[in-house]
Formats: C-alpha cells, sequence, structure tokens
C-alpha cells in the first residue's frame, strides 16, 4: 500500500465503515428541512375575538386554538402566526403576551423561545378590502413526537376597550411526517 490517503467513494463498503459509530440515518435524511414523499402540509388555526378576552385587571389567558399530533406522526413546525388586528394594540407595551406550549401529562413546557411574546410573531391585517395573513418563518423546525398537544394562548394585560371586530389569530405552519421514516 502506498503512502498516499485512500479516498473513500460515497457508496463503498470503505466509506460506510468510515461513518460514526451509532448514527442512524432516517428513511429521508433532510426530512426537517424539506417534506419527504411521504409527508402532508397540516395548518392548524384557531381565531377568538378580542372582546371575549376583556379583563386586564385579572391578566386572563385565553386558548386562541389547540393542535394534536396525531398518532404515527412527527410534526414539524416551520411557520408561525400569532398576532392580532386590534386598534388599541401597541407591540413592545406588554399588552398582550402570545405564547406557544406543548402540552404533556406531566404539565405545560414553553416551546422554545416562543412565550410571552410581547409583540406579533408575523403579519395579520383586516382592513376594509384587504385581508392578509403572512406567517413568519423560523430558523430551524421544531420537531413535536406523536400525542404531543400544542397551543397559542394570549394573556390580555391592557386592552381594555376593544372594538367589535378585534381579533387574535394563531395557525400552525408545517408538515406531518411518518415516525416509521425517522427511524
Amino acid at each position: 500500500m502506498s503512502a498516499i490517503a485512500e479516498i473513500f467513494r460515497p457508496g463503498t463498503a470503505a466509506a460506510n465503515a468510515a461513518r460514526p459509530i451509532g448514527r442512524q440515518e432516517a428513511k429521508h435524511p433532510y426530512q426537517w428541512l424539506y417534506p419527504g414523499p411521504d409527508s402532508r402540509e397540516a395548518m392548524p388555526s384557531g381565531v377568538v375575538a378580542v372582546p371575549a378576552i376583556v379583563s386586564p385587571a385579572t391578566s386572563a389567558s385565553v386558548r386562541v386554538m389547540q393542535y394534536t399530533v396525531p398518532t404515527g406522526f412527527v410534526y414539524v413546525l416551520r411557520r408561525l402566526l400569532m398576532s392580532t388586528n386590534a386598534q388599541a394594540y401597541s407591540p413592545g407595551q406588554q399588552m398582550l403576551l402570545f405564547t406557544l406550549q406543548a402540552l404533556y401529562a406531566n404539565g405545560p413546557r414553553q416551546v422554545e423561545w416562543l412565550n410571552n411574546l410581547d409583540f406579533p410573531f408575523g403579519e395579520y391585517t383586516t382592513l376594509p378590502g384587504n385581508f392578509r395573513t403572512l406567517l413568519q418563518e423560523i430558523d430551524r423546525p421544531l420537531v413535536f413526537a406523536p400525542l404531543t398537544t400544542l397551543e397559542i394562548s394570549v394573556v390580555n394585560n391592557g386592552i381594555q376597550i376593544p372594538a367589535a371586530t378585534d381579533t387574535l389569530i394563531g395557525i400552525l405552519g408545517g408538515y406531518l411526517h411518518p415516525e416509521s421514516d425517522c427511524r
């Protein structure tokens, strides 16, 4: 054998042996970046009228939407909208606090940094003749196991006299990927 290093070509037995021990590859290796062939889009959503949560003295929390990941699938969250069209709302003033949390049997857990946000995440506009929702991309996908329940909730700390048309909206943008393909 010569002193020159041997080049391992992909697909050869030598290349396969050179892989790190214990590494498992999924059936579709980029499933967290792109939906696989067996994935399906899932965009659960919810809307709540702001007048229904007016109680700033108690800082009442309201569930805007709730979604449970079906058995046999993982949910890959790629985009998110947590916002309001309330006329009296001013971001950064602690008036409304948006939270995404995962609910488990032993209690709720905050999801990454998406809790107690005092600014909208995404864009939601309802003007005469103009209705627009734009989900904000999440830098890295968030993956949730089967039967995990995701919930978007909002705490009202300061909107005391909302307009009748003021609403809160929550939309999860992602896809369901078969759990069997993740092993």
